[in-house]
């Protein structure tokens, strides 16, 4: 793991990049004293630190709800990889996955991002949803997925 990756913290006004040095399963955030509580917490958030990283509730429920909003292309693709890691460990259900996919499938404008979701929502409903769930899933996710495939450039 890179040890001072950084971690993005989101703010009530902003998302702001924090020196972490993450040599330990717990971390104090020094630079973050006196600041607000942040909305979300994305230990990757810089994209650059590898290793197994968890989200605490809080965080897993906003960028599993949310994570569209977030500006930065960057941050997206980060918390998209946590977020299917905390699928694979079982913090986050295969249908709220999904669900993120094709809520956030429209509005993305990097095409890395759209392909890594692309990529993750055919494995989370090809591996991880059972076949009656897929068969109620799939007019859904023909109808929204439809536009991402159809994108300048991708090829099918």
């Amino acid at each position: 793991m890179e040890p001072d990756a950084g971690s993005r913290a989101r703010l009530p006004d902003r998302v702001q990049l924090l020196p972490v040095r993450l040599n330990a399963g717990t971390v104090e955030v020094t630079a973050a004293r006196g600041l607000p509580a942040p909305l979300f917490v994305l230990p990757n958030g810089g994209g650059l630190a590898y290793g197994e990283l968890h989200l605490d509730p809080a965080s897993l429920a906003w960028l599993s709800t949310r994570l569209p909003e977030i500006r930065s292309a960057l941050t997206r693709g980060s918390a998209w990889t946590t977020l299917w890691d905390a699928m694979l460990d079982g913090a986050l259900p295969p249908d709220a996955l999904i669900d993120l996919a094709l809520r956030s499938l429209p509005r993305e404008t990097d095409e890395l991002n759209v392909q890594q979701m692309l990529g993750g929502l055919s494995q989370v409903y090809w591996r991880f949803t059972p076949a009656a769930r897929r068969v109620a899933l799939a007019p859904n996710v023909e109808r929204r997925c439809g536009p991402a495939w159809r994108r300048p450039g991708h090829r099918a």
